[in-house]
């Protein structure tokens, strides 16, 4: 908070000094804005990540690659406001203005190709976002390499994407660069191991090897709760795996409880429809245990 007064106040300044439009005070406006972002003050930061785009067109022109971040910047804001046409529009305006400016591959197109990804998937355009992702995957290889935690980012993404759309063998090979990069580079008891391992038990669920789905979620789940709040969704997504294993396995009464436990905290998730998935995966659990009645409640 005092860091937004002490910006305000030279905002103040650099407007009676600059007027409307002067370099000095487009960094000032981005700065004060990129602060209430942080604070989560959405609203008036997007008012003023505007306020700066507007005069970086002015000084700057429009296909530069200041004008990029700062539509990137809007896009951003909206796609956690929930405009999620809007960011999109302005990923594709950012992604335009890069990939005239730099001709050709490029990590700021191959970053902004995957939020535009991200974007779409969030609407439910699976298949385009699934394509942008393959996309941006493939530049980032060229770029850095397959052993970089960025790379190993984008991989697991765009495998937990093409689970929903049943194409396991690629989701596979994807998993298992992603994870042996992410063990080898962050070590085996990282977070963001384990994510990919989350994402690996799932795929071991939907093609019916549920031993392995066992061994592979408990393990995602004892790092995760040793690394974050017992009340993370990462935590809760990672035991739901575990119960989702146990119901293949015919455990059902230890696998209701894991289940139903994870839920909550499903519904902290900022990927779209995790929580859905959750209590959809409770019904056809129900539904395999005979017991529809129970199923019926969480339809």
């Amino acid at each position: 908070a005092q860091a937004v007064e002490s910006l305000q106040e030279a905002l103040a300044m650099r407007r009676e000094l600059h007027g409307t439009t002067h370099p000095e005070l487009a960094e000032t406006v981005n700065n004060l804005a990129w602060a209430l972002f942080d604070l989560g003050d959405l609203e008036a930061a997007e008012a003023l990540y505007r306020e700066a785009l507007a005069m970086k067109i002015i000084l700057l022109g429009e296909q530069h690659t200041e004008v990029g971040v700062a539509m990137n910047n809007i896009a951003r804001v909206l796609e956690i406001r929930g405009d999620l046409s809007g960011a999109e529009a302005a990923y594709r305006h950012a992604l335009n203005i890069y990939e005239r400016v730099f001709d050709g591959p490029h990590p700021e197109v191959a970053t902004t190709t995957s939020n535009l990804a991200f974007a779409m998937y969030a609407q439910g355009k699976i298949d385009e976002a699934i394509e942008a992702q393959r996309t941006a995957l493939d530049m980032q290889r060229g770029l850095v390499g397959s052993e970089h935690p960025a790379t190993a980012g984008l991989a697991t993404s765009l495998a937990f994407w093409l689970l929903d759309q049943r194409e396991f063998d690629e989701a596979e090979a994807l998993l298992i660069e992603s994870i042996a990069v992410r063990r080898k580079l962050l070590g085996d008891d990282h977070p963001q191991t384990a994510g990919a391992l989350t994402v690996y038990a799932n795929l071991f669920v939907e093609t019916n090897r549920y031993e392995q789905a066992l061994e592979t979620a408990r393990e995602a789940t004892k790092i995760l709760e040793e690394t974050l709040p017992s009340d993370h969704w990462r935590v809760a997504a990672a035991r739901h795996v575990v119960g989702r294993a146990l119901a293949g396995l015919g455990e059902y009464s230890e696998a209701e409880a894991v289940l139903l436990a994870s839920l909550d905290g499903l519904a902290q998730s900022p990927i779209p429809n995790l929580e859905k998935q959750g209590r959809n995966n409770v019904v056809k659990f129900y539904t395999a245990w005979g017991k529809s009645d129970e199923a019926a409640k969480y339809r």
